[in-house]
């Protein structure tokens, strides 16, 4: 009889501990979300030879591992027209405020006029919560410039 209610307790203790470990997994990625990033802005800078240059401005409150940058140009009068931007690693990022620079070809810019630059960073890297692989969180930001 005391050998059941030991299996029992420690079952008990089982599912406890791991209920436990999930509702903290859980909390940790939908409320604390540690590794949220913050555009704050994003700026059109000085052209080279070769590409159409941006600079964009992020913050955040972890160093990213896992997370990943990816950015488009769209034509405003012909959304059809879509340049996509190489996506990379954001692993050399730091705590606090960061600098990226977003790079187009420019021999892909079919016209000058107004272009929509549509950026997405997705970060979905913990050691520790295998949460943010399956929920990943992606922080968009979209601005409009005039391309010439």
């Amino acid at each position: 009889m005391t050998t059941t209610n030991n299996r029992n307790n420690g079952a008990n203790m089982y599912l406890t501990y791991t209920g436990l470990a999930i509702g903290l997994a859980i909390i940790d990625r939908f409320m604390l979300e540690r590794r949220k990033v913050h555009i704050v802005d994003v700026e059109k800078c000085e052209d080279d030879a070769r590409h159409i240059r941006f600079a964009m401005r992020f913050q955040t409150k972890h160093k990213l591992r896992g997370s990943r940058v990816s950015y488009t140009l769209r034509d405003k009068k012909d959304p059809t027209t879509v340049i996509n931007g190489k996506e990379r690693p954001l692993d050399f990022s730091h705590t606090g405020e960061n600098n990226e620079f977003l790079l187009f070809n420019k021999k892909l810019l079919t016209e000058p006029g107004r272009w929509v630059l549509d950026v997405k960073i997705t970060s979905d890297g913990s050691r520790i919560n295998p949460l943010y692989k399956i929920f990943p969180i992606e922080t968009t930001f979209t601005k409009e410039f005039e391309i010439e």
